[in-house]
């Protein structure tokens, strides 16, 4: 069984990378910590980055998903190909966008681009936000998918997810205790239906506060 020991990022193709970068810095409030005439990173926690825009096709995305340790993910490598999944390593000058140490890609049964990831960039800095809305991390991923029980099946067969509950005919996975990190949602293509990054918990954050609260 592969062991997926975090979700690490998202990579998104856009037409217009500067609307996609004013989206992603004044609406959502990530922190821009790389930007080119090609591509811009954004942090929403401690890893150096979980969202990245690039100049290229809409359907152009992949997601990202750490797994720890060089034999692991050379197991992870021959356990995918031994299923007769196609496998690609990933060049040098992909990994450095990607900042990691090595990267495989390969599809999921709904023909969704996923991609591991070893040794991915932390920063040793803060998530400085920019703008208070309250982000705190990447939590979680929804895909579109023609086949949820074969997507269900990919991830608690080969990998070591587990069905946390469903939703009419919508699958929810976890590799941790958090509730989720994958959905699966039943439709006529595939392709990212949603990024997903947890909040504060503002009740908590008010009862810990000296201020008065609102009824």
């Amino acid at each position: 069984m592969i062991a997926i020991d975090q979700l690490r990022y998202v990579r998104q193709g856009t037409r217009d990378l500067q609307v996609a970068a004013d989206v992603a810095l004044n609406i959502l409030g990530l922190q821009l910590v790389d930007r080119s005439d090609e591509a811009a990173y954004f942090r929403s926690d401690l890893r150096d980055h979980t969202l990245v825009y690039f100049l290229g096709e809409p359907t152009d995305r992949a997601v990202g998903f750490e797994i720890h340790g060089r034999a692991q993910f050379e197991a992870a490598l021959a356990g995918l190909s031994q299923h007769g999944i196609d496998v690609t390593i990933g060049t040098e000058p992909e990994c450095a966008a990607r900042r990691v140490r090595a990267l495989a890609r390969f599809r999921d049964p709904g023909g969704n681009a996923i991609e591991l990831v070893l040794r991915p960039l932390n920063s040793g800095w803060r998530f400085f936000p920019a703008r208070d809305a309250g982000i705190v991390e990447l939590s979680g991923i929804s895909f579109r998918t023609r086949d949820v029980p074969a997507c269900q099946s990919f991830w608690t067969t080969l990998f070591n997810g587990r069905v946390s509950d469903w939703v009419g005919d919508a699958v929810f996975l976890r590799f941790d205790q958090t509730h989720h990190r994958v959905a699966y949602y039943p439709s006529t293509g595939n392709g990212i239906l949603a990024i997903e990054f947890a909040v504060e918990n503002v009740d908590l954050l008010m009862q810990n506060s000296a201020a008065p609260r609102l009824q």
